[in-house]
């Protein structure tokens, strides 16, 4: 974004601070929205059953967008308050909070480096063999839900990963209570409504999978980008829509489902916004495209082409 236009928006957001009352109010609407889901899937009717599986998407990126704006420290004007209501939503979203919040900030310094970025650093063109491209590309053309699973392994649920971007003893250990606080619920589930009631959820949370995944790599992946070694400094939030895609929606699908989480270039311009503020942001970017058109694009495109080359979608 020209510097002129992106110092325009600062000076109309500059009044637009956290809420607390639109955050309670968005963490109410989520909880109310996980009520009936969980009533649902604990029904004893097959049509509420799968209304409920289907109703798991809205659930899990509701919390996923609270998660997020917990991580960054401004759902809520407390610490505290950030810190509990995270961990509640990690459990929702399957996202360790601390590790989520560490990693996530990074990745927002690091935006297009493949080795500074801990949300994509990993395997790249050079060392991904044909064998792994070959399963790359039948997962990506058949629907096969595996991004996200591999996503959440490698870069959240995997300690000896996320450990060494925790400084301190402290840090470190509130890591490894939030991976276990995480599958704590499941735990209080499973004793309260037995293996049905956990077999249908996680059935709900399989289909979730397959909306997560492209959704997933339309955010950051087909982009062109670099090393450390080519590019000195990091990337200004400014200059970030060069790495970042936003997949559009109808209005109240972003809303109710995505709660504007889909709105990725306006966070990366401004990281430091909550998500029920973004459609607000009066912006332009190159990267904007339906979510239909972007589906149909990329589906034509080999999966490992898309998580490690660049091009025009």
């Amino acid at each position: 974004m020209k510097k002129e236009n992106y110092a325009k928006i600062q000076k109309e957001i500059k009044g637009l601070k956290q809420s607390n009352f639109l955050s309670s109010w968005w963490l109410l609407r989520a909880i109310l929205l996980s009520s009936l889901w969980i009533y649902f899937l604990s029904s004893n009717n097959t049509f509420l059953i799968i209304l409920g599986t289907l109703l798991g998407t809205a659930v899990v990126f509701n919390w996923v967008s609270i998660l997020h704006d917990c991580g960054h420290g401004h759902f809520f004007n407390s610490p505290f308050l950030n810190t509990s209501v995270g961990l509640i939503a990690s459990s929702f979203s399957l996202l360790p909070f601390e590790q989520w919040r560490v990693t996530h900030n990074l990745h927002h310094r690091w935006t297009g480096y493949f080795d500074k970025d801990p949300t994509t650093s990993g395997p790249n063109e050079t060392i991904m063999k044909d064998n792994q491209k070959k399963i790359v590309d039948i997962a990506w053309k058949y629907w096969i839900p595996i991004f996200v699973i591999s996503y959440y392994v490698r870069s959240f649920w995997n300690p000896f990963f996320t450990l060494q971007f925790s400084k301190t003893k402290r840090k470190k250990f509130f890591q490894i209570f939030c991976l276990f606080f995480m599958f704590l619920p499941y735990v209080l589930l499973l004793a309260a409504f037995g293996w049905k009631f956990l077999s249908v959820f996680l059935l709900s949370t399989f289909v979730t999978l397959f909306v997560s995944d492209p959704f997933l790599l339309s955010q950051h992946n087909y982009f062109e980008r670099g090393y450390t070694q080519e590019f000195s400094k990091p990337v200004s939030p400014r200059e970030q829509d060069g790495f970042t895609r936003e997949l559009m929606f109808p209005a109240f699908i972003s809303n109710l489902v995505f709660m504007n989480f889909n709105y990725h270039v306006a966070h990366h311009y401004f990281p430091h916004l909550p998500a029920y503020y973004l459609p607000r942001l009066h912006y332009e970017t190159p990267n904007r495209i339906s979510w239909l058109r972007w589906v149909i694009r990329a589906k034509k495109i080999p999966g490992h082409k898309i998580l490690m080359e660049f091009g025009n979608l």
